[in-house]
């Protein structure tokens, strides 16, 4: 509330000495020029009042058109005529009353003395129209400003509720990504901790390992290549506790630089799917995984037979979600292929690196 409050003060305070340079630069030009065009210059107290009254017109004008603006249809053209004709009444009964005082009280009168003719009146309604016009102008440059201020705070809203809605979207597609990497597990743990206590032991110790990176990574954009690599290793090593080691399957990796910045859980959830979804009980067609690196691309790709209880269902859901993260943190600079090729499931997935 304080640095609000210090805030609009600093603006008003702004505003305000813009506002005095500005007249002070109008009234010292109109006033050389005038005085030398004419020879001569009025004394202070014409200028002061004069001006005083001028400058209180402007403004007035300027709020007045404001409180009408609100006004639609014929009835803002109706007070905005009336003001105008009050406005140029009072200001000619102001001038005189003026010209009066300076002439009777202050014995400071224009040259060649008052004189209440067609010339003054008209001289006196053009100054006025000459000030209203002023005044017009400033309430149509303010309202675009002003404008032009409404949209930018209001692009900038848009901007920062879009960027929110992309920070959802994406721990939300994180937060159903994760899950896979646990559930078809414990079972297995379940059941081992009671034939197998030293591999149940193991899993539960690896399986910590995943979900401890998994929950670190939720807070983190990018994470080393080298640490989901690390994961990928545990998640191999569960599956094959869990198969007892009878599953055939290869893992090649050949990285340049393991401190490469990626995404999180990526590559372990395609690693994980291929668990899920591929047979890798058929010796003549073992499964694989190979993940390379060059200097600027890291390329997952993976081959493996689909188990009969996936053929027909697909890979939906989880290939999705794993696009719209990829879409999100790489958008145009990664392609993403997967799908049937002869008898076997592939997936080749190449993205951008970070260092």
């Amino acid at each position: 509330m304080h640095k609000f409050i210090y805030e609009r003060q600093k603006f008003f305070s702004k505003a305000v000495w813009i506002h005095l340079l500005c007249w002070s630069i109008f009234i010292f030009s109109e006033v050389v020029v005038t005085g030398l065009l004419r020879d001569r210059f009025s004394s202070f107290s014409f200028y002061f009042f004069f001006y005083s009254l001028n400058i209180s017109f402007f403004y007035f004008h300027a709020y007045a058109l404001t409180a009408f603006s609100k006004r639609v249809g014929v009835k803002r053209f109706f007070w905005i005529t009336i003001t105008v004709v009050a406005e140029l009444t009072l200001y000619v009964v102001l001038t005189i009353s003026l010209s009066i005082f300076l002439k009777e009280v202050l014995k400071s009168e224009p040259e060649g003395g008052l004189k209440l003719n067609r010339v003054y009146y008209i001289s006196t309604v053009w100054r006025c129209i000459y000030f209203l016009l002023y005044s017009t102008g400033y309430f149509f440059l303010k309202s675009y400003l002003s404008r032009q201020k409404r949209d930018m705070e209001k692009t900038l809203e848009i901007s920062r509720l879009q960027n929110l809605v992309l920070t959802v979207e994406k721990d939300f597609l994180r937060s159903q990504i994760t899950p896979h990497l646990f559930f078809n597990t414990l079972n297995f743990i379940k059941f081992s901790a009671v034939k197998n206590p030293a591999v149940a032991e193991d899993a539960v110790d690896t399986l910590s390992d995943i979900m401890d990176f998994a929950l670190a990574s939720n807070k983190r954009e990018y994470v080393p290549l080298s640490s989901e690599l690390e994961q990928i290793g545990n998640m191999i090593a569960l599956n094959q506790m869990r198969y007892q080691g009878k599953l055939f399957f290869d893992f090649k990796e050949d990285i340049k630089d393991p401190e490469i910045q990626i995404i999180p859980l990526v590559l372990l959830t395609l690693t994980e799917n291929l668990f899920k979804h591929g047979n890798l009980s058929a010796p003549d067609h073992p499964a694989w995984i190979e993940i390379t690196t060059d200097h600027n691309t890291i390329v997952f790709r993976s081959s493996n037979l689909p188990a009969k209880s996936s053929l027909g269902k697909g890979h939906g859901t989880g290939l999705k979600n794993i696009m719209s993260r990829l879409e999100n943190a790489y958008s145009g600079r990664y392609s993403f292929d997967y799908g049937m090729n002869g008898t076997n499931f592939d997936v080749e997935l190449k993205i951008p690196h970070l260092i």
